[in-house]
């Protein structure tokens, strides 16, 4: 919930991924877990996540992470609505 243009908006996101069949495993849920630690481990061993003690949205660049798991076929999608 915030702000866009004057207007109060929520935005709701969801990922999308390939059926479990494609990934080879028979529970999406540990792709969906490991796959986002390691491209985290990945930006980390790159350099490209920022340091001290904070949350993670404010040390990873979330167009970058969002790049990398649509690579990796982890699509981060949202609905936007005005409240």
């Amino acid at each position: 919930i915030g702000k866009k243009g004057g207007h109060r908006i929520k935005r709701t996101y969801w990922i999308t991924h390939p059926p479990m069949s494609e990934w080879g495993i028979p529970y999406a849920y540990s792709n969906n877990v490991g796959i986002p630690l390691g491209v985290c481990g990945q930006l980390i061993a790159e350099g490209k996540v920022g340091s001290g003690v904070n949350c993670p949205e404010a040390l990873v660049d979330p167009d970058l992470f969002f790049a990398e798991l649509a690579k990796r076929e982890i699509m981060v999608n949202y609905k936007e609505e005005s409240i």
